[in-house]
């Protein structure tokens, strides 16, 4: 992946314009971030259009309910492995008390 000062140096290239408007409009209708965190529409935001800066703000607050409704989803799910899990466990120790 490019570090911030290559992604700075890309951006500033005025033949590369169009492509980083391409690339930004991505990730507002993907609602994924270029690197992980970092949007990449963050790198030379005067080079957006204010539509396009408003479709990134939608995008990047869709991203978060998404990774928020997954976070809750794998809590839930974390939940019910150990539930499940310890059930399995008093199961096991029923059936084995009877014998020695």
């Amino acid at each position: 992946m490019s570090s911030l000062d290559e992604l700075h140096a890309g951006a500033g290239y005025a033949d590369n314009h169009d492509l980083y408007r391409e690339m930004v409009a991505m990730e507002a209708v993907s609602t994924f971030a270029f690197q992980g965190q970092r949007w990449l529409a963050d790198v030379s935001p005067d080079l957006l259009s204010r539509s396009l800066k408003v479709d990134i703000e939608s995008g990047d607050r869709s991203g978060n309910t998404r990774t928020s409704a997954f976070h809750v989803r794998l809590a839930g799910c974390a939940s019910d492995c150990r539930r499940s899990r310890a059930s399995r466990e008093r199961t096991h120790t029923r059936r084995g008390a009877g014998r020695h």
